[in-house]
């Protein structure tokens, strides 16, 4: 039996214990979380309760001290992108990991994938940014979910932004906004809880 096959088996026999599959297909940019069910030398399958399958690279799976989770762990990562062929989607962990020159900045642009930036200095009326070697810009009200207003202790941290306005050329044009992927985390902490509480239950 070929390692596909393998896969492929180990996958029926996962998919045949859990509940039927109804949720929608994420698009790219989507954060999701799902189930490791596969380890490879190079990739990881991952189960998001879909139908289509997914993949993430295993150097892109680690934390940050590269250790790596077992199968049966919950991760979350972003949805890269589609293959349109087989169905399978792409995940990556963001944060600006897959992003190296502005053509990959116009593409997180387009899919509304979080890139990775450091604070370089405070600019007036926000934050001077540089991401994959482009000045970027983030509005001081979309710095945080709460008005900030003392913006100096940013400067020299790496953190991460949605590109909310792109315009290419020579020289780019980068706005970002960190506010925007605060407030999507908190949505989906929300709707987690919400999801785990059944009705009718005591909360002490």
């Amino acid at each position: 039996m070929t390692d596909l096959e393998d896969f492929g088996a180990l996958l029926n026999e996962y998919e045949s214990k859990q509940p039927a599959k109804g949720r929608k297909t994420p698009q790219p940019g989507e954060r999701v979380r799902g189930t490791v069910i596969s380890i490879g030398a190079e990739q990881a399958f991952i189960d998001l309760g879909i139908k289509s399958e997914a993949v993430i690279e295993v150097a892109d799976l680690g934390d940050a001290d590269g250790n790596l989770p077992k199968v049966g762990d919950t991760i979350e990562s972003y949805v890269l992108s589609r293959d349109d062929r087989t169905g399978t989607l792409v995940l990556g962990k963001g944060g600006g990991r897959h992003v190296h020159d502005t053509a990959g900045l116009e593409q997180a642009f387009a899919n509304q994938m979080p890139v990775e930036g450091t604070v370089s200095g405070v600019a007036k009326g926000g934050l001077e940014v540089q991401v994959a070697g482009v000045r970027g810009f983030c509005p001081a009200s979309q710095v945080d979910t709460r008005f900030v207003e003392d913006l100096q202790g940013y400067v020299g941290q790496k953190l991460s932004f949605r590109i909310t306005k792109f315009e290419g050329g020579r020289r780019p044009n980068l706005v970002l906004s960190r506010r925007a992927l605060l407030e999507e985390e908190a949505k989906q902490k929300a709707a987690e809880l919400r999801a785990r509480l059944a009705v009718g239950m005591v909360l002490k």
